[in-house]
């Protein structure tokens, strides 16, 4: 079982998350609130973070930077509906460990998630699929 934290404002996008992965054996915890997502994580201690860029209070840039201060090997996956290169250029440069814009196919997030959580580090491998 993998446990991951989605940070993201949309109530029925977490709801819509947990329904699809639950029955794969991806346990989802959700968060609402840039400001809660350090709180929840240490709080959880997932996994993996699937961590929306447009979050009330900090946003996922902010959130990210605070993650890899403190949980510096933690997997985080940044999305978004509204960005662009610009958006993914920034999250990989903040430490993201992969970028995957809205909308996205829910079985390419859910190889994403299992290929990133069973890593040591959380990155992905060279020459992984």
């Amino acid at each position: 079982m993998v446990n991951v934290l989605v940070v993201d404002d949309d109530d029925a996008w977490r709801l819509t998350l947990k329904d699809w992965f639950e029955p794969k054996d991806v346990h989802v915890i959700g968060c609402s609130h840039g400001d809660w997502a350090v709180t929840a994580i240490g709080t959880h201690r997932p996994d993996l973070v699937i961590l929306d860029v447009n979050l009330p209070g900090r946003n996922g840039l902010e959130v990210l930077q605070s993650v890899r201060h403190r949980w510096p090997a933690l997997p985080v996956i940044v999305t978004t509906a509204s960005g662009g290169a610009d958006v993914e250029e920034s999250a990989l440069r903040h430490g993201a460990n992969a970028y995957i814009g809205k909308p996205f196919r829910m079985d390419r997030l859910l190889a994403l998630v299992r290929r990133l959580a069973a890593t040591p580090d959380g990155h992905q491998r060279a020459g992984a699929p």
